[in-house]
């Protein structure tokens, strides 16, 4: 990479340009297209199968391109018992020392566990192009970890410009939200019907709100405005039956830091605005059709927002 091409790339990058970027998208597109404006003009050449799954896309102003694996060779565990770790506070107080844990999947910061604990992660979800500005150096422990990371194409198009194809040993999945496609119009009540009529595994809660569950990820997954929930769909579609969520706080996301944060250091979060109208339904309507699907879901959060009417809640005690 020529010393030229660098400065190009660090420019391209930058707050002004994709800001800019970003105005121009609105400007051109309709309403129904909003959500991709923050990858253009970066991806390029986005290829689907004949399911609309991604196969192949370019990010440019990249030195390298990402190899994408596809989610039908995605390796699913012999065991069903699977753990989901958030970045909530009460992370702090779980002793990882004191239990195994068969099947793990991380989000966002919750690799920074590794500085106090031998835990290994076999899959992990990020979905917020925030996350790998913000904690750029956390990013590149998770991508040079031999594991498996589902994420969004903006998330990838961060990470293919952001740090160098040498740090990379994980192995890349394309996530996508039902309700937001890359370069395509968000769907319509009618499709989204009609593939629920389609598909089995593909269920709607409520179509004019997009809300809904999926247990097969190459029919998108549905969004609620928080990380847990897409990695809850790919624990249900890697086959897990029984399925415990640590650090799955909300009650107090406006105020309370991360437990990999501090006060000083804490990012922005929207959980808290976001939590009454669209998180808690959205696990509420889960919940139930999990249970009807003899799916147990624990929530190791004692004092979580979510009742217990959502997901039995369990002291990680119990599990020791």
């Amino acid at each position: 990479m020529t010393i030229t091409h660098s400065l190009f790339k660090q420019i391209m990058i930058s707050k002004l340009v994709t800001k800019t970027c970003d105005r121009l998208w609105r400007l051109l597109h309709p309403k129904e297209m909003r959500h991709s404006r923050r990858l253009w003009p970066y991806v390029r050449e986005v290829k689907r199968d004949s399911n609309g799954s991604i196969q192949h896309f370019k990010v440019w102003p990249a030195d390298w391109h990402l190899q994408l694996t596809p989610a039908e060779q995605v390796q699913k565990p012999e065991n069903h018992t699977g753990h989901i770790i958030l970045s909530g506070p009460s992370v702090k107080e779980i002793d990882y020392h004191q239990f195994s844990m068969p099947c793990v999947m991380g989000v966002n910061g919750s690799f920074a566990l590794r500085k106090d604990y031998d835990i290994w992660f076999d899959y992990y979800v990020i979905i917020d192009n925030s996350f790998v500005r913000d904690q750029l150096e956390l990013t590149r422990q998770i991508v040079a970890s031999d594991l498996v990371l589902f994420a969004r194409v903006g998330v990838l198009k961060e990470i293919n410009l952001r740090l160098p194809a040498s740090c990379v040993k994980c192995r890349f999945v394309i996530l996508e939200e039902v309700d937001t496609p890359a370069y395509q119009a968000k769907p319509s009540v009618a499709s989204l019907q009609e593939r629920a009529r389609c598909h089995r595994a593909f269920t709607l809660f409520d179509a004019e709100r997009c809300m809904g569950f999926s247990a097969d990820i190459t029919q998108g997954v549905f969004g609620a405005r928080t990380v847990a929930y897409d990695a809850l769909q790919i624990m249900v579609w890697l086959g897990m039956t029984e399925i415990y969520f640590h650090g799955l706080d909300m009650g107090d996301a406006a105020t309370a830091p991360r437990f990999y944060e501090t006060v000083d250091n804490k990012t922005s979060t929207t959980l808290h605005k976001n939590f009454r109208n669209v998180i808690e339904p959205a696990f509420r309507y889960a919940g139930e059709y999990l249970r009807n699907h003899n799916i147990n879901v624990y929530n190791l959060s004692l004092n979580s927002a979510l009742d217990e009417s959502t997901f039995v809640k369990r002291d990680w005690r119990e599990l020791a």
